[in-house]
């Protein structure tokens, strides 16, 4: 009975290339990307740097983006430190006061997620309080796979401080993930000199203010990435947040991703459906992985509840 099921599956397969082409049950997705500059803090007559950052889905191999400042407050110094993989600066137009035009190419497509530019203001002398804009516009995009892209922006700003600016603590350096479950994150960093305390932000919200150098973030949930940033404080203010920490948490037990690539897809069906037959042995986290119908064993009916969902004949493996 076990030799007619696992035929039945894999005449199932073929007949999904011979007559479509293709399987049927694998689609395209869309891609998705959110451009971002940062909302930081300064001291007039000092400088200040702001990230504008990329979080998406899939890989570009050219992006373009429009940076718009108040040019009567904020004189620009440098545009630079691209940390994406293999992507290059290719230009930094500033010939027009109050707009910087950015450009990007990587022949090996750009990463999901990290700092496109970091560009550098020196503050002119606006009153404390003032808030002034920082207005991201996407100019050009272009996907590496040929995908659908849907695209956001988030604009940032600069908020003058009152003060000589001596006495607010700098951002952390060394953030770092020591450990992570699929419901938490630990993270330290290295210690900051004049700070009392430091704020833990996730997805942008404050999450705790503690005195120590590590935090574990808790509530989260598995198969997740969450961005985590920190912050100093002290008596007379908080610093800007720390380079973003992106973390993805791990699957949870049954997931059905079982070569924890981060979804479930064919991949997964065919090294199940490779592991009943007899045509590859596993380990344990393979086993609890795959195990979806959660009856302690790894057969026939687990290939079959993974291949339905990917499929789109059920909305979860559990």
């Amino acid at each position: 009975m076990r030799k007619f099921f696992l035929t039945a599956v894999a005449l199932f397969f073929a007949a999904a290339v011979i007559f479509t082409g293709s399987y049927v049950y694998l689609t395209s997705e869309a891609a998705t990307i959110t451009i971002s500059a940062a909302s930081v803090r300064a001291y007039a007559n000092r400088s200040v740097s702001v990230a504008v950052k990329i979080d998406s889905n899939s890989n570009f191999s050219n992006i373009r983006f429009r940076l718009r400042y108040d040019s009567s407050n904020l004189k620009l110094i440098s545009v630079g430190g691209v940390d994406i993989g293999e992507s290059v600066l290719m230009q930094a137009n500033t010939q027009q006061s109050g707009v910087i035009d950015v450009g990007l190419i990587s022949a090996e497509g750009i990463t999901q997620t990290g700092t496109l530019a970091v560009v550098e203001f020196m503050v002119q002398s606006p009153p404390a309080g003032t808030v002034l804009p920082l207005n991201i516009d996407v100019v050009e995009l272009q996907e590496s796979s040929g995908k659908n892209i849907s695209f956001s922006t988030q604009d940032g700003s600069v908020t003058i401080l009152q003060g000589g600016g001596a006495e607010i603590p700098d951002p952390p350096q060394g953030l770092k993930y020591t450990s992570a479950t699929k419901n938490s994150v630990s993270v330290s960093w290295n210690s900051v000199s004049g700070a009392t305390g430091y704020n833990i932000y996730v997805n942008g919200v404050k999450r705790a203010y503690v005195t120590s150098t590590s935090y574990t973030c808790t509530g989260l949930t598995s198969n997740t990435r969450y961005c985590i940033e920190v912050s100093a404080v002290s008596s007379t203010g908080e610093s800007n947040v720390s380079a973003s920490l992106y973390v993805t948490t791990p699957v949870s037990a049954g997931s059905g991703d079982v070569n924890e690539s981060g979804r479930v897809d064919i991949a997964d069906v065919m090294l199940v459906f490779q592991y009943v037959s007899g045509m590859r042995t596993a380990d344990a986290d393979f086993l609890t992985l795959a195990d979806v119908n959660s009856d302690g064993g790894v057969n026939i009916a687990d290939v079959m509840i993974i291949f339905q969902y990917v499929a789109g004949m059920r909305d979860s493996v559990n």
